[in-house]
Formats: structure tokens, C-alpha cells, sequence
């Protein structure tokens, strides 16, 4: 079973930010979630993804910088999956999401605790759509099997490691996510 629940700086315990951070950066992932960070040049030790950076982008709060951020744990071992954050938030209107699941978690289990989260923001805050932006292959992959539809390539559009890189911009409606067409 999964359940998902926010994250609210005051509300969630102290450590929640850095417990995630601990998980993707054990997954590996911190890199790959930051790619187009850029990192602080003349260190020894890579800055890009690191648990300051991450808290930093999390914590966030003001100017158009405000997240949702819904953590998601499979109950039977009271273990995090990952976590799905929606940024650009236009309430009620749209937002923009965003996905981390641990990887031995990828398959069924994320996609059910990413349609959870889905769910929860045309339920319960009324987004009448939402949309992701990503290079990685996997994360359109896992959006596709969302039912998400690319509205777009962007030849070029990031930067990763130095090298130009593609991104997919992918939307969902309710109604999509609901199995129905507009003419429905």
C-alpha cells in the first residue's frame, strides 16, 4: 500500500529535507535531478546536487518559488519510495510536476504513487492541467504511462555536463487523467 503526504516546513520533522536528499543521493540521483544546476566552479568536491543546493531549491518559498512537495512511502515497510513536487504553480489552474522515485521502486509501485499525487492536485487543488518538462527518456517514459502527451521537442534546451540537450514538454488534463476526451 502507498501513501503520500506534504512536506510543510514547521509541520513535517526538522530532518525531512535532508532525509530525502540522503535517499536520492544514495539512488545516485542528485545529479541527474540537478543536471542543469550549475555547479560552483574551482572545487574539489562537485556542488551540483548537493544537500545545501537541495535545501536550498526545496525550501523556497516567495516570489513564484513556492512547491508542493508530496513524499511517497509504501506502508507494508514503512519505507519512502521517492517524492513528486510541483513547481510554477498557477492555482487554481495548472503546475508543473515533477518526479523522483528510488529505482528499486520504479515500475508499478511509482507509477501508482505518481498518479496518487496527480490525483491530489486535480481533486483537491483543482488543476485543470499539468506539465512536465524533462530530457531524461525515463522520466517521459514514466509521464507517458501517466497519460501525459508531448506538446513539444526543445531542440537544445538545457545544458547538461556542457553539451546542449533536448527536453520533451508533456501536458496532462484532467479530463485526460480521468480517461475522457474534451468531447466527452
Amino acid at each position: 500500500m502507498i501513501q503520500i503526504y506534504p512536506y510543510v516546513r514547521g509541520f513535517s520533522p526538522r530532518h525531512s529535507l535532508a532525509a530525502l536528499w540522503s535517499l536520492m543521493e544514495e539512488d545516485g540521483a542528485t545529479g541527474q535531478v540537478f543536471a542543469v544546476d550549475t555547479p560552483l566552479r574551482d572545487r574539489p568536491v562537485s556542488t551540483q546536487g548537493d544537500v545545501v543546493g537541495f535545501v536550498e531549491y526545496f525550501a523556497a518559498e516567495g516570489h513564484g518559488q513556492t512547491k508542493l512537495i508530496l513524499v511517497c512511502e509504501e506502508t507494508a515497510h514503512n519505507e519512502i519510495i521517492g517524492m513528486v513536487w510541483f513547481d510554477r504553480i498557477q492555482s487554481p489552474h495548472s503546475a508543473f510536476a515533477n518526479v523522483w522515485h528510488r529505482k528499486k521502486y520504479r515500475g508499478k509501485i511509482a507509477l501508482e504513487a505518481s498518479r496518487m499525487c496527480l490525483a491530489y492536485g486535480f481533486a483537491e487543488i483543482g488543476w485543470k492541467r499539468v506539465w512536465a518538462l524533462t530530457s531524461w527518456p525515463t522520466a517521459r517514459w514514466h509521464a507517458a504511462q501517466l497519460g501525459f502527451t508531448t506538446v513539444a521537442l526543445l531542440p537544445e534546451f538545457f545544458v547538461i555536463d556542457g553539451t546542449p540537450t533536448q527536453a520533451w514538454l508533456l501536458t496532462l488534463t484532467e479530463e485526460m487523467f480521468h480517461g475522457k476526451s474534451r468531447e466527452d
